[in-house]
């Protein structure tokens, strides 16, 4: 069998083989074309997720190890995809946590006169740059709510105050945007987790009755004010 091309996709090929015998033409993949649950591109694309970084760290990685990449728009392509997934595990995994969450605090009869079982949570936020107690201006900050118990993220949410696309077009241009912020970056934190709070009974059946944080007064004092009122189940004061 002679090589006579190699269609590169990405981290994976298409090698066309001719035989010198028979004449006979034979296209052999590098991976197996019915693999659909995490080819290599896909794993890469992962792999870069994970650990934070971009095509352009992902290209002078492999270019040092002489292997060709895939291409700037088949990374996106893989990347729009995978977040998607991501984002629709990432729920399917916080409602598991809820159900968790909800069983426990049941069996500690732990359950408002609505029915509602209410559970203590742990909040916390970062931002995408150390602060030092100067220059509060991150572009991106991020909040989560844990549960006590278990130990799992039952709410998580991400404030942009960037959007390269929006920067750097000319023009209007139809996008996946995600800028969603245009106050102050130190705000974030608080009106995440409040927006947490206000959503924990439409989304998980669950009244958060205590939070455990690292003394924020200002995230306290947002989810106080903007927390849902219940009838003769008033929210615990914060610990």
């Amino acid at each position: 069998m002679e090589v006579l091309s190699e269609k590169i996709e990405g981290f994976q090929s298409k090698i066309s083989f001719k035989c010198n015998v028979c004449n006979i033409i034979q296209i052999v993949n590098t991976e197996n074309p019915n693999k659909k649950d995490f080819p290599t591109n896909c794993a890469v694309v992962a792999g870069a997720i994970s650990i934070g970084v971009g095509y352009s760290q992902i290209n002078e990685f492999v270019s040092c190890l002489n292997i060709p990449n895939m291409s700037n728009a088949t990374y996106l392509r893989y990347h729009s995809n995978l977040s998607k997934n991501i984002h629709d595990e990432n729920i399917k995994l916080m409602n598991t946590a809820a159900q968790e969450e909800r069983r426990l605090a049941v069996e500690s009869g732990h359950v408002s006169e609505q029915g509602v079982p209410i559970i203590p949570v742990i909040v916390d936020g970062a931002w995408s740059k150390r602060s030092y107690r100067t220059n509060y201006n991150a572009l991106s900050g991020v909040a989560c709510i844990i549960g006590a118990k278990t130990k799992k993220i039952l709410y998580m949410g991400v404030k942009n105050k960037y959007c390269f696309v929006c920067t750097r077009a000319s023009t209007p241009v139809e996008h996946s945007c995600f800028k969603n912020w245009d106050r102050s970056s130190t705000a974030m934190e608080a009106e995440i987790i409040a927006e947490g709070f206000q959503s924990s009974i439409k989304s998980h059946n669950l009244i958060y009755g205590k939070i455990i944080g690292d003394g924020d007064s200002t995230v306290y004092k947002k989810v106080v004010e903007n927390c849902p009122k219940i009838p003769n189940s008033p929210f615990i004061s914060g610990e």
